[in-house]
């Protein structure tokens, strides 16, 4: 959608001429890592890259938006990545998964609260494209299977987590 001449218009552009820009949302932390009520929780800000300049009006237009970005489908994103790497790296047996309901219902109560982000920024863009790393975090007398994630790590993009499960005790 683009303003032109003061009128809300849909354009249609060819991918080499689409402004290239790529958004990611910061996100607060998980809110059972940090004892937030299970509702609260969101988008903590924006990452946005400018993938490569733009030096032209595109098509006239003063102003111009991309299509919304779901924030809790984006999350169900990162469960499943999530849980996956954890079903990889610790297998079934390994610990008692808490995000299969998110992420085959959608639930809408309390998503933001097993999936987020972390709570420092990443300093600098990394030579590899991905990141993906399994640690545990104590939470009472439960210890959980945290998935950190970092998609596009080597433009600098933020870090998110997803708390996959409890671990098993031996």
């Amino acid at each position: 959608m683009a303003t032109v001449q003061g009128r809300e218009v849909k354009i249609t552009l060819p991918v080499s001429e689409y402004p290239p820009l790529f958004f990611l949302p910061e996100l607060v932390p998980p809110g059972i890592l940090v004892n937030r009520d299970p509702t609260k929780g969101s988008m903590g800000g924006a990452w946005v890259k400018l993938l490569r300049p733009v030096g032209y009006r595109l098509k006239g237009a003063e102003s111009y938006a991309s299509p919304v970005l779901n924030s809790q489908n984006f999350c169900r994103f990162l469960a499943k990545i999530g849980h996956g790497f954890a079903v990889h790296s610790l297998g079934l047996d390994g610990f008692k998964p808490i995000l299969t309901d998110f992420i085959l219902n959608g639930s809408d109560d309390g998503w933001c609260h097993l999936v987020g982000g972390t709570v420092t920024f990443p300093a600098a863009a990394e030579d590899h494209l991905h990141e993906l790393s399994l640690s545990e975090s104590v939470v009472g007398s439960t210890t959980f299977a945290v998935v950190q994630m970092r998609l596009f790590a080597n433009l600098g993009s933020p870090s998110y987590l997803a708390v996959a499960g409890a671990l098993r005790a031996d």
